[in-house]
């Protein structure tokens, strides 16, 4: 895992990046999607929002 490390703002919302890395797929996505919803459901957290690009090189 690299990051999370700051990217330029945009629209005036703070932008951060974090680059997950594995030889195991499967297994990053579903850690990826566990921990988007776990963030996702705390309400204290509702302005953020995520995406998701997953790149199979």
């Amino acid at each position: 895992m690299l990051g999370p490390a700051p990217l330029f703002r945009l629209k005036g919302r703070h932008r951060a990046q974090v680059v997950l890395k594995s030889t195991d797929r499967e297994a990053a996505i579903t850690a990826v999607r566990l921990s988007v919803e776990r963030i996702a459901s705390d309400r204290s957290r509702r302005a953020v929002s995520f995406s998701v690009d997953v790149d199979p090189q």
